[in-house]
């Protein structure tokens, strides 16, 4: 943790995201609390499985439907959807706590008014499986025809239309 505050200079970024893998299936509570402690704006984005009450600025709960995996074992499944977990991540704080799922059918949207019906449609995104930029762009209307019959809201997945299917430098 040390060494991670060490390397950050407030100057230079005033927010950090804490993100996968899974960062909740490790201990968070002190580089948060660092974090914190140091000035900084703290972003956690989970698949929502396991719980951490922490002073975390903004949430991105991104959990995995039943399509993001052909694998249907409970298993799979208890990794997927917490229920008790969801409900506790939405109710930190109305507002800086969002759902963000990648479509891919109607099944989907299915799926998220039967799972996910205790959070409001407007603190739900929808985004287009794909990729690469040509995959997504070509699932991308049909999956914000969904968000915009549905009430929800569409973003796009920015690192798929800038570096592919590889990571940032």
């Amino acid at each position: 943790v040390g060494d991670i505050i060490d390397c950050l200079d407030i100057d230079q970024c005033s927010a950090v995201t804490i993100s996968g893998g899974e960062p909740c299936e490790q201990d968070l509570k002190e580089l948060v609390e660092k974090l914190k402690s140091a000035g900084f704006y703290v972003c956690l984005e989970t698949a929502g499985y396991k719980f951490q009450q922490l002073p975390f600025d903004w949430i991105v709960v991104s959990p995995k439907l039943a399509s993001s995996s052909g694998i249907n074992n409970s298993h799979h499944h208890l990794k997927r959807y917490a229920h008790q977990a969801m409900l506790d991540w939405y109710g930190l704080n109305y507002g800086y706590v969002k759902f963000k799922f990648v479509v891919i059918s109607d099944d989907d949207i299915d799926e998220i008014k039967a799972k996910f019906d205790f959070v409001n449609p407007q603190d739900v995104y929808l985004m287009a499986q794909g990729r690469s930029s040509q995959e997504l762009m070509f699932n991308q209307k049909s999956v914000a025809d969904k968000a915009i019959n549905n009430g929800y809201n569409f973003c796009t997945r920015l690192q798929v239309l800038l570096w592919e299917d590889g990571r940032a430098v």
